[in-house]
């Protein structure tokens, strides 16, 4: 596909995702959606009628209250300072706007794509275009969901390493520094992503795993005594990242969910002792273990998914990954630094920092779609070339813009879309006239109270 036409669907794909926030989507993908941050953050801040879930019962707290008021907090208190805190909400106010923090967060998983593509000398054009046309960007990182922020933290955190083993490889104790910072605010991310969701641990897993390897493959000429010194030095710039981000979320959770007196608040933790009771999972549905990847994963990502098995199946024929490599078309200036043990390591990284997190996230009976929104960005880098380079298979690039149109109107549009235009009109409608309302829903999701 010619460069200039990439250039206009992605400019394209970035103008429709922030207008479909500001004139907003009618789809309730899920109730999470609400109830795990605008419906309780616009209580605290704007003091409207909303309902505290279970997940932040100040008895046994599930979930942060860091990131809903970095991403619906933030908003909903610029929107009660313009408003001096009197008056009534407007419905489609209170929607779009923790909406729009998100549609602004997720252009992180876009930069971060754009970063990773130079260093890998992958056009990024074909990278972005295929992030900002697939439904995903468009319709599920836009939603306050804490899967979303999952995905920004993932891709961050990709990038962060990436830089990492790159420079590594590449340069001297010239960049040491640049190195040591990285290394802290990759301590951060980790951190963060862990207080976000604590299934971030599966999506961290390989990038970490791939950061301590090229960090001890750099200095295997060492003796036993530096290189251990040197490691440690590494790991320590990690842990106090780790350790000053997790101070700063247990000290915000314990001041805000202690009551009579204060309490420690680690909120993984609950919600790690939460789910690991097979009894309290099961009241949220249990799903077959091969969910994500015969179904889920899939419906997330389409053609993708059928080059990731393609992918996989040559390679078990071939077993030469560099010769799959050029099977599948990689560009020829990345071919060329293929053989830099690098470029090579980082593309195992995302091959497997897709596959990972995916399998053992299927061992959790409980399995939706949004669980694996984060491997978007590694199977863009690698197969992007294929539905948007300029050698591209137009049957992919026709599957791929169906497909996404499709989800997109499914799940932005149809899927419970009458719930949110209902609550709008009969906030309207209340509004108008004094009384008292009983209002009844049956068979859609649970509406948010806030809205009315």
């Amino acid at each position: 596909m010619a460069v200039k036409t990439l250039g206009v669907l992605w400019l394209t794909s970035i103008c429709v995702r922030f207008l479909w926030t500001i004139y907003p989507q009618t789809g309730y993908i899920h109730p999470d959606e609400f109830f795990q941050s605008p419906e309780i953050i616009s209580g605290d801040v704007l003091g409207v009628y909303s309902l505290r879930t279970w997940e932040f019962n100040s008895s046994f707290p599930l979930r942060s209250v860091v990131f809903p008021y970095l991403t619906a907090g933030f908003p909903f208190w610029i929107l009660r300072h313009f408003t001096n805190g009197r008056g009534e909400f407007d419905s489609r106010t209170l929607l779009i706007l923790p909406r729009l923090s998100f549609c602004l967060f997720s252009l992180a998983v876009d930069f971060c794509g754009y970063r990773i593509a130079e260093v890998l000398h992958i056009d990024p054009l074909p990278v972005l275009t295929l992030i900002g046309t697939s439904y995903t960007s468009l319709v599920f990182l836009t939603r306050p969901f804490s899967n979303s922020t999952e995905s920004a933290l993932f891709a961050l955190l990709l990038w962060f390493v990436i830089a990492v083993i790159a420079s590594t490889w590449t340069t001297s104790g010239q960049n040491e520094g640049s190195k040591m910072a990285r290394l802290f605010f990759i301590g951060v991310i980790i951190a963060s992503g862990f207080w976000n969701r604590p299934t971030f641990v599966g999506f961290g897993l390989i990038p970490v795993l791939s950061l301590l390897a090229a960090l001890s493959l750099r200095h295997t000429a060492l003796n036993a005594s530096s290189f251990v010194v040197i490691i440690l030095k590494d790991i320590l710039f990690i842990a106090v990242g780790f350790l000053a981000a997790a101070l700063i979320f247990v000290t915000i959770d314990s001041f805000y969910f202690s009551e009579a007196y204060f309490r420690i608040t680690i909120t993984p933790l609950n919600f790690l002792r939460y789910n690991l009771d097979s009894l309290k999972v099961e009241e949220h549905g249990i799903h077959p273990r091969f969910t994500h990847f015969l179904v889920n994963f899939p419906l997330l990502c389409g053609i993708l998914f059928v080059f990731l098995c393609a992918f996989l199946v040559t390679f078990a024929m071939q077993r030469d990954f560099v010769k799959t490599l050029e099977t599948f078309q990689i560009s020829r200036d990345t071919m060329k630094m293929v053989k830099h043990a690098s470029v090579k390591f980082i593309l195992v990284t995302l091959l497997l920092s897709a596959l990972v997190p995916v399998s053992l996230l299927s061992v959790i009976p409980h399995q939706e779609p949004r669980f694996i929104l984060p491997v978007l960005l590694p199977l863009a880098i690698l197969f992007s070339h294929l539905i948007f380079g300029k050698k591209a298979y137009w049957i992919a690039t026709a599957s791929w813009i169906i497909w996404n149109i499709l989800g997109a109107v499914v799940f932005g549009v149809l899927h419970q879309g009458g719930v949110t235009q209902c609550l709008v009109y009969l906030q309207q409608q209340m509004h108008a006239k004094d009384g008292t309302y009983h209002i009844i829903f049956s068979n859609t999701y649970m509406p948010p109270r806030h809205l009315l």
